[in-house]
């Protein structure tokens, strides 16, 4: 399975501003540190690339990160199972509402993941006239009244 970062084109000025954004959070720090102006960082953030390209990278990393967040829930599953068994307490009302919920946020990350995919143009060709405006090309090019 390959990264999103992979996926996303970026440009290096794109690149350097990002990567310098997300190690500080901060305007002020990625301007002093990359020897620009706040208002040119913001310039640079503000494109649709960089937007994506953050984006990716907190998708990837931490617990917003799929695979991770999987891990996480299953474990979770798994321990509430086993209190279930060791305290004879629980009912599977409980592991139902967490494997709801796990399923919502996999519903919300794939809507979250369709909606920044971009979009499909569909070109349509009209032909203004039908055959009565090809006829009377046909004639205007041949030379006919």
């Amino acid at each position: 399975m390959s990264s999103p970062l992979q996926e996303i084109k970026v440009s290096p000025e794109v690149f350097e501003v990002t990567t310098e954004y997300v190690k500080t959070l901060d305007l002020a720090q990625t301007a002093k540190a990359l020897k620009m102006t706040q208002q040119e960082v913001v310039e640079v953030l503000d494109k649709r690339e960089a937007k994506r390209y953050i984006d990716a990278i907190f998708l990837e990393q931490g617990y917003l990160n799929r695979n991770k967040l999987n891990d996480i829930m299953t474990e979770l599953v798994e321990l509430k199972l086993e209190e279930m068994r060791e305290t004879g307490q629980g009912t599977s009302k409980d592991i139902l509402e967490v494997l709801k919920f796990m399923h919502q946020m996999r519903m919300d990350h794939d809507k979250a993941n369709k909606d920044n995919a971009p979009g499909t143009q569909v070109n349509i060709q009209q032909n203004y006239g039908g055959d009565n405006y090809s006829k009377l090309m046909e004639r205007i090019v041949s030379g006919e009244k």
